[in-house]
Order: structure tokens, then sequence, then C-alpha cells
């Protein structure tokens, strides 16, 4: 993957959440119930967004995201998009700061 690449895939993700974000699942659908990664949803997590724009490997490369939360005391992208008081915003611009770093 390229940087490019990368990147475009990180700015999918930043606009899956700023769609529709959610904490403590990484998909819900309407009624705000946790659904799995193949039933419809119209929210996803911080790392939900990944899942979702890798379809082809949902479990690949987080793009850093685990980088830059672990230097935030977090052992997860999850953890960290789960904290009380976290925002959509934070969420989206974690996706800018991962544009940022080289492959």
């Amino acid at each position: 993957m390229t940087l490019e690449e990368r990147n475009a895939k990180l700015e999918e993700a930043k606009q899956l959440v700023l769609r529709g974000w959610c904490q403590g699942a990484c998909f819900k659908n309407e009624e705000g119930r946790a659904v799995g990664f193949s039933q419809p949803s119209i929210s996803c997590c911080a790392l939900g967004a990944i899942w979702r724009v890798m379809e082809d490997s949902p479990f690949g490369d987080p793009f850093h995201l685990c980088e830059l939360v672990g230097k935030r005391g977090f052992d997860s992208v999850g953890g960290w998009n789960d904290e009380p008081g976290r925002t959509v915003e934070e969420v989206a611009a974690l996706f800018d700061r991962a544009k940022e770093l080289p492959l």
C-alpha cells in the first residue's frame, strides 16, 4: 500500500465516523444496538471504520492508530474510542494525525 492509498483509506474511515460514530461497539444499527461486521449499521467506532474501509482484510494494518493511541496511554484503538467524554471530533482528528506519519 502506498502512502497515498493509505491516506485515502484514512480519509474514507474518517468520513464514516463523521457520518455516524459510536462507542461501546464497532458497529451499531438504527436502534443503537451492537451488530456484527456483515450486518447493516449506521454508525461505527474508530476501529470499525478501519475494518469497513479494509473489507478485503478487516483485520489489516490499523494505519498507525494503535501507535497514536498508545502514546496517549491506551492499550487499544477501541479503548481510546470508548473513553468517557471522547468526541467524534477527536476521533476525526486521530485519522488526520495518522496521515502525517510515514508508512
